[in-house]
């Protein structure tokens, strides 16, 4: 899908090319083209192809490239796909006296944005590219911003919960938290080479006014690889809570389980010890309770009294509620 923004006489319009001669727009953004999309992009454009197409998948590397014809600035932006953080592909072509493009396979919500404040009469940006380039990585910043500060109630949640009541589905959310961050590191730290580079003044159709301005981006980005990293190490400390929770939840039943047992295994013990019935008759040391009128409540009364005692001892010690 194909839009065009141009300022005309100080008004926004939005065209088609099938409306303009000659490429006197200012935006056009390229979303999920198709072929007949691409054939008028270059026909219009004069931009190659080849690089087009390359630059329409989200497995590239954000990076800037400076060629004779067009600046080219490759940046990572966060969607969310499948409960899961993902990270997609923007490609900024500057280009001509004034003209900007971009190209993208996932909707990406900085630009929807952008569009909305030139649309509200900032219609600097669309002026200068300088100022659109920064205006766009600005708010994808941003978008990185929002989604860990997601990501940061969301793992409160789940430390909450691992606490309270530990289930085995936590460590899959664990996990899966984990590899969300390790998505957002990998796309910020390509995002800050990229802002490095622009600083160095690698990009010709970037004024050099403009350019120190990038150190607030920059500035932002180190912050959330800082953010991003605590994060990751508040993950780790809530699987070895999990892991706590579960051993010490584990040792509380073989706790309780050895605590019924001792309760059954001394009854067991006295019974097994009468049932050898060595009677007396022969020596007076063999079982004497035996013949004994009261031998059989004898024994039932030391059963009774062990168990007692040996539960209230396992009781004191909490080992049985």
């Amino acid at each position: 899908m194909l839009r065009i923004l141009k300022n005309h006489e100080g008004k926004v319009r939005q065209t088609t090319f099938d409306e303009i001669k000659s490429l006197d727009v200012d935006w056009i953004d390229c979303y999920k083209p198709d072929e007949k999309e691409l054939a008028l992009l270059v026909k219009k454009t004069k931009l190659p192809i080849n690089r087009l197409r390359v630059y329409l998948h989200d497995d590239g590397r954000p990076h800037v490239l400076e060629m004779k014809n067009f600046s080219l600035v490759v940046f990572a932006a966060p969607i969310i796909k499948d409960n899961t953080i993902k990270r997609t592909i923007v490609s900024i072509f500057l280009f001509g006296s004034n003209n900007i493009l971009t190209l993208h396979n996932e909707k990406i919500d900085a630009l929807e944005r952008v569009e909305k404040h030139i649309k509200e009469g900032h219609l600097n940006l669309l002026d200068n590219p300088s100022h659109f380039l920064f205006a766009l990585l600005d708010e994808i910043t941003n978008d990185y911003f929002n989604l860990l500060e997601r990501l940061q109630e969301d793992v409160d949640l789940l430390e909450e919960q691992i606490v309270k009541n530990p289930k085995i589905t936590h460590t899959e959310q664990i996990l899966n938290f984990k590899k969300n961050v390790i998505y957002v590191h990998k796309a910020l730290t390509a995002n800050r080479e990229v802002i490095v580079n622009i600083e160095k003044g690698y990009l010709s159709r970037i004024e050099k006014g403009e350019i120190d301005k990038y150190r607030f981006i920059y500035n932002d980005i180190v912050q959330l690889i800082d953010m991003n990293e605590t994060y990751r190490d508040v993950l780790t400390g809530a699987l070895e809570i999990y892991l706590t929770t579960i051993s010490n939840n584990l040792n509380h039943t073989v706790k309780r389980l050895t605590a019924w047992g001792s309760l059954i295994l001394i009854p067991t013990l006295i019974a097994s010890i009468y049932g050898m019935n060595f009677h007396d008759t022969t020596s007076p040391f063999n079982m004497p309770e035996l013949t004994w009128k009261y031998g059989y409540f004898f024994a039932l009364g030391v059963m009774a009294l062990s168990t007692l005692l040996l539960f209230l001892y396992f009781r004191r010690k909490d080992w049985i509620k």
